[in-house]
């Protein structure tokens, strides 16, 4: 139902859907949009244009038009449409329009009602609109978006939105969001920033104060990407605002291949994370040796540098691939790697002489010689013992895991253990089967004094230069001798190796064990 609205604080056109329960303790559960008349002359065209020639010319008012652009939309069943600003769908007529009215830059405001009580309104005030210039470009969306669910409190986002044209390039909406009892906070904290105050709304006086701030350079489209979100961020917490960010994790496969030349599996990938904790581009490998791909236990490494040095890494992999200097966005990152890979110098053989796990060493070389500071992970497993105890119808394993992290000023390899004791006894009759387990963890230490240490503790000499290879020689040795075995009492061998990792007391590190079982229904 879409209609003019005369006896508001202002004229508005709305569109209200009604769902109705077939419970009657669910009486119904309404959803409406509103936009005010003074903002018909910009909404009008745009829902004009993006409908067609799916609607016939309407020579009414503006009021009247948009009524009728709604009709159209009204009439589609299940209407589905990826919204270019946020990067979600719309999945009903309601959410459609919202979605259209930020696009378009036009103020609206969205509510649910329930059973007669308003659960939530949303007013979404579009801050800036950057539409893409012809032939190529971007748009950005800055929009500020004031909610307030049921009565309790109110929560305030900022969303930054940016999307290449193109329809193959998605939206990129990145967000900051203040809950708080009041407006107060923030409006104060804002106009402290501008040097004014003044009598009025809060909510008014909050969209004056951005609108301000885009005048005076501080925010607007001139930013790098995220900027925007990111200085209302830091702005928030100078002024002890609790904040939660948000934004999209992205992946990029670059390399899928189950037949290396040498045999093995490998899959490599680009990752970029904008969620709370610290923004990041993550390279990602994992490698299957061939020996190892039926224990289903790959070697994973990866790079991760600060989502800040985008601009950098983007403008070195254009230098190195020879490609014109163009601004830094996620999607050129992606090509840059896309480039790197398909001439080779990521992928199977990363350099001369190099083999498929060099990959993720070749991308921190790279975050080297650009001056990005970056730390390398590695996760691998390591089956030490495996056998079947037919007595009690059980496989027992043996095995260690280990997390490796390079980082810092100097460089230091850090490397976390965990050895893992496990049974799992098969299902028979009368039995469904169960699963125990028992461990022993290491805490991070720097890895080659580890390495050496436990080589002097055991009497070992290896010969390998990696300290991950020479902890795990070190721990086979344990099982060659007899040491660690199948024939031990329950929690025997992962207690054999606390005891070991407790003796290590120069190299620093806490030792926790743990325990896990599982019984099948």
């Amino acid at each position: 139902m879409a209609g003019r609205r005369d006896d508001g604080p202002q004229p508005v056109v709305e569109l209200i859907e009604h769902h109705r329960s077939p419970d009657p303790a669910r009486s119904h559960d309404h959803r409406k949009v509103a936009v005010p008349l003074t903002a018909l002359d910009v909404a009008v065209p745009y829902f004009e244009q993006k409908l067609g020639g799916s609607r016939k010319p309407h020579a009414g008012s503006l009021a009247d038009r948009l009524i009728a652009c709604w009709a159209v939309l009204s009439g589609r069943d299940k209407p589905r449409e990826l919204n270019e600003v946020t990067g979600f769908y719309s999945c009903d007529t309601v959410t459609l329009v919202a979605a259209w009215c930020t696009e378009a830059g036009v103020f609206h405001e969205v509510m649910r009602d329930w059973n007669g009580a308003t659960l939530r309104r949303i007013r979404r005030h579009v801050l800036l609109r950057v539409r893409p210039e012809a032939g190529g470009g971007h748009s950005r969306h800055l929009v500020l978006e004031i909610s307030d669910r049921d009565g309790q409190g109110i929560s305030v986002e900022f969303l930054e939105s940016y999307k290449i044209s193109g329809p193959e390039n998605q939206a990129s909406p990145h967000t900051v969001r203040v809950d708080c009892e009041r407006l107060d906070p923030l409006v104060g904290m804002l106009e402290a920033r501008l040097g004014r105050s003044r009598a009025g709304s809060l909510e008014h006086r909050l969209v004056d104060a951005f609108a301000m701030l885009i005048e005076r350079g501080e925010l607007g489209d001139h930013l790098p990407f995220r900027q925007n979100r990111d200085r209302v961020h830091a702005w928030c917490d100078e002024a002890g605002l609790v904040c939660r960010l948000d934004g999209p994790r992205r992946r990029h496969d670059l390399f899928r291949t189950h037949d290396l030349p040498g045999g093995g599996t490998l899959f490599l990938s680009v990752d970029i994370q904008t969620v709370d904790g610290r923004p990041r581009i993550e390279f990602g490998q994992m490698y299957f040796p061939p020996d190892r791909r039926e224990e289903g236990t790959p070697i994973r490494s990866s790079v991760i540098a600060p989502l800040t040095s985008l601009d950098t890494l983007v403008a070195f992999f254009q230098r190195r691939l020879d490609l014109p200097a163009e601004p830094g966005t996620e999607d050129r990152l992606f090509d840059c790697f896309t480039a790197l890979a398909e001439r080779g110098d990521l992928g199977a053989s990363p350099g001369e002489g190099r083999s498929p796990q060099d990959n993720a060493d070749q991308v921190a070389t790279w975050c080297a010689a650009a001056g990005v500071p970056y730390e390398t992970r590695g996760e691998r497993a390591h089956t030490l013992l495996k056998t079947y105890r037919e007595r009690t119808d059980c496989l027992f394993t043996l095995s260690v895991s280990l997390d490796s992290r390079v980082a810092g000023t100097p460089v230091v390899r850090l490397t976390a253990l965990r050895f893992h004791e496990h049974y799992d006894y098969l299902s028979r009759a009368g039995d469904a089967g169960r699963e125990y387990a028992y461990s022993v963890a290491l805490t991070h230490v720097p890895a080659e004094p580890l390495a050496a240490a436990l080589e002097r503790r055991l009497g070992v000499q290896v010969q390998e230069w990696d300290p991950d290879e020479r902890l795990i020689a070190c721990l086979t040795a344990l099982v060659e001798r007899g040491e660690l075995n199948a024939d031990l009492p329950l929690k025997a061998n992962r207690d054999r190796v606390a005891a070991l990792f407790g003796d290590l007391g120069e190299i620093g590190g806490e030792v926790t064990t743990d325990s896990w079982s599982w019984f099948n229904g």
